[in-house]
């Protein structure tokens, strides 16, 4: 990629607009030495947004129940050898509140693909945890339909 080409990313950085697909896809083909100024434009912005301190999340891992059978994974269908649980929706949203006091402003709720939890359920449970605390949350539970 030429100088031109990668100033022009780095000036897009700055204005934070954001990038197409094709884009990313060149910013990350480019060599490390081509990279390090993007590097300061993305430490820059995280600077202005953030500043310098750092953010914990509360993880609440409250299923280990999955469908699904990927042979990289300890949570994996067929490996007998893991003792099984499954929170309900009230421990999980307790849960959360433990972490806000705790100090946590951000908590993310994992499990393994345990359809258990419909859609429905999911978001009660967010629903409720937003009512009841200030904490912004995350999802990790694999896969689901759009719906």
């Amino acid at each position: 990629m030429n100088k031109k080409h990668i100033h022009n990313f780095i000036e897009k950085a700055y204005r934070e607009e954001k990038f197409t697909n094709k884009e990313i896809i060149n910013l990350l083909k480019l060599d490390n030495e081509e990279s390090q100024e993007l590097f300061k434009v993305a430490d820059f912005i995280r600077k202005k947004y953030v500043g310098n301190d750092i953010h914990l999340r509360g993880l609440i891992e409250f299923s280990n129940i999955c469908e699904r059978n990927c042979r990289y994974c300890g949570l994996r269908r067929d490996n007998k050898k893991l003792s099984r649980y499954r929170l309900m929706p009230e421990e999980i949203v307790n849960y959360a509140e433990k972490c806000e006091k705790l100090g946590y402003r951000t908590v993310v709720l994992q499990s393994g693909e345990d359809s258990f939890y419909t859609a429905r359920i999911i978001s009660d449970i967010v629903r409720e945890i937003k009512q009841r605390t200030n904490l912004a949350t995350a999802l990790c539970i694999g896969e689901r339909k759009r719906e």
